[in-house]
């Protein structure tokens, strides 16, 4: 699975943290050093096991949790309408 980053967005990153600004429904979403860390790997085009894998390196956590944790907050920024999922 891969992924594209929505066009209408403006980005700032303050202190390892980055906010996000959906400019078509006014909203903002923030996320901290992790989440930061995988807005950065969506940014470079990573597919899901490229990004679960560097995340295996990062943090020595069971994989099934890195992929249930990805997985959650993939969805969340694909239902917010950050993110576009494609096969």
């Amino acid at each position: 699975m891969t992924y594209q980053i929505a066009k209408d967005l403006s980005i700032r990153i303050i202190k390892e943290e980055i906010f996000i600004l959906k400019r078509s429904t006014s909203s903002i979403h923030s996320f901290n050093k992790t989440g930061t860390m995988i807005w950065n790997l969506l940014q470079e085009k990573k597919s899901y096991s490229e990004i679960t894998q560097l995340l295996l390196v990062k943090f020595e956590i069971a994989g099934e949790i890195i992929e249930n944790d990805l997985s959650e907050f993939l969805f969340s920024l694909s239902e917010n309408q950050l993110i576009i999922m494609t096969a």
